[in-house]
């Protein structure tokens, strides 16, 4: 499982490796571990981090409840750590969003950091508090102020897998906060233009959402109405796409 690593492995990550459900009963040696390599990381370390992440995923029931443990690993300044964390919490947004939840602050900083994170596990974590913003029932309300201009920028200066990510969730997210969004709608409409069909799609898709439920959101209608008509000589989108793209925003 380890290979040559395993004997500096520390003892209470090589026990969660082999019987995940013990996530939570050593969550406290696991933060005290992590907590003494916050800037210096060993690889044995990251090693033992995917293992972790990969343990999460096997019981996530008992990883939900180990909020202190995920937010010591997201203060860890190290790009694979991160990646690994942010691919644990998005798979455990399957079972429940309360870590999520608990953990937006953080995320958020851990984001908008701009930690040098593979692109594809920061679409992840995106992705998972995207699922946050539409639990009806949630105690602790997402920091939208904060968000917004955070969204606004991965829009101008993300990579693909981001964008995509975003492309995807931010209707349904503005759709739950119309008013918590103007930056983040006023940015969207770029994306029609990306270089990606599959970002552009999904742009089109969220703008139509958002035309839908909350045409109020931007007074910018005539020239994305124009720009997503545009598509239909647009080979890597589907003219059905297009068709039901329009009828949503047609007369907004």
């Amino acid at each position: 499982m380890f290979g040559r690593n395993e004997k500096d492995i520390p003892s209470p990550i090589l026990e969660v490796a082999r019987q995940p459900e013990k996530i939570s009963t050593r969550e406290p040696q696991l933060v005290s571990i992590y907590t003494d390599h916050q800037e210096t990381v060993p690889d044995y370390l990251i090693t033992g981090t995917a293992s972790l992440t990969d343990a999460a995923k096997r019981a996530p029931e008992e990883a939900t409840d180990c909020v202190d443990l995920f937010k010591t690993l997201l203060g860890v300044s190290h790009k694979k750590v991160t990646s690994y964390t942010y691919d644990a919490i998005h798979s455990l947004t399957a079972h429940t969003t309360d870590l999520a939840t608990e953990l937006f602050d953080q995320i958020l900083g851990s984001l908008g950091e701009r930690v040098a994170t593979d692109d594809t596990a920061r679409a992840k974590a995106i992705a998972a508090i995207g699922h946050t913003f539409v639990i009806e029932d949630s105690d602790h309300q997402p920091p939208i102020e904060e968000y917004d201009p955070l969204f606004a920028r991965l829009i101008e200066q993300a990579d693909k897998p981001v964008l995509l990510e975003v492309a995807k969730t931010i209707g349904t997210i503005a759709v739950e906060n119309p008013t918590g969004f103007p930056r983040t709608i006023s940015s969207l409409p770029r994306l029609l233009k990306s270089p990606h069909p599959d970002v552009r799609m999904e742009t089109g898709r969220s703008l139509a959402l958002l035309a839908d439920t909350n045409p109020a959101a931007t007074d910018d209608w005539e020239s994305i109405y124009s720009q997503i008509e545009s598509f239909y000589s647009d080979p890597d989108i589907p003219s059905s796409e297009v068709y039901f793209m329009l009828a949503s925003i047609e007369d907004r």
